[in-house]
């Protein structure tokens, strides 16, 4: 366990990650990081291994749909596996609403948004 400061830079705040964990994690500069919240608990993740599925179950997400969450972007458990994921076209949306995942790609789901299916029963399981 280490401890941190919460810092302001310019307009936004920042931490210092200490060494001895970013070599733990294997962390180098550049590495993208996904932020998320479990209650009042701020969760980082590295992009890269956010997902542990194989391609084929990656295909079988193309073209099916989940109901849009609150945030357009995060990281969930869809069908019982971790993916990131980013809604495109958030203009579009009115409730309800869901989207329709077009692209996975390195554990990060691609969706766009579309109107309510005709069988609703056969939305993936999305927790985020």
């Amino acid at each position: 366990m280490a401890t941190t400061k919460l810092t302001a830079w310019g307009n936004s705040y920042g931490i210092r990650i200490p060494k001895a964990l970013l070599k733990a994690l294997d962390w180098q500069p550049n590495t993208e990081l996904i932020l998320s919240l479990d209650h009042d608990q701020l969760i980082i993740q590295q992009l890269a291994k956010v997902s542990t599925v194989n391609q084929p179950l990656d295909d079988q997400l193309i073209n099916r749909y989940f109901p849009i969450p609150d945030q357009l972007t995060g990281v969930a458990l869809i069908d019982g596996n971790p993916y990131a994921y980013n809604i495109k076209n958030p203009w579009q949306i009115t409730t309800p609403q869901y989207a329709k995942i077009i692209a996975v790609n390195q554990g990060t789901v691609y969706a766009v948004v579309i109107e309510p299916p005709a069988d609703i029963t056969q939305a993936l399981n999305f927790k985020l």
